[in-house]
């Protein structure tokens, strides 16, 4: 509900704070595509670019946003 989406938009708030932060936000639940509370999740990011990627092609998808990443 609500508390979840409020959470979910502050940790977003704790990872960007500045017009100049980046940061790489990956959900790993399918829910978020499949169920009609996922929209509001998804409503809750920051404009930015979404890559979508599944099992089969997240090796592709998912490393490349990674590749550097000073973790």
């Amino acid at each position: 509900g609500r508390g979840e989406r409020r959470g979910f938009r502050q940790g977003i708030g704790r990872l960007i704070r500045t017009r100049s932060d980046l940061g790489t936000i990956t959900l790993l639940d399918s829910r978020i595509l499949q169920r009609p509370y996922g929209r509001h999740f998804l409503a809750a990011l920051p404009h930015g670019v979404i890559h979508r990627f599944s099992r089969t092609d997240r090796a592709t998808v998912f490393r490349p946003l990674v590749a550097g990443c000073q973790c």
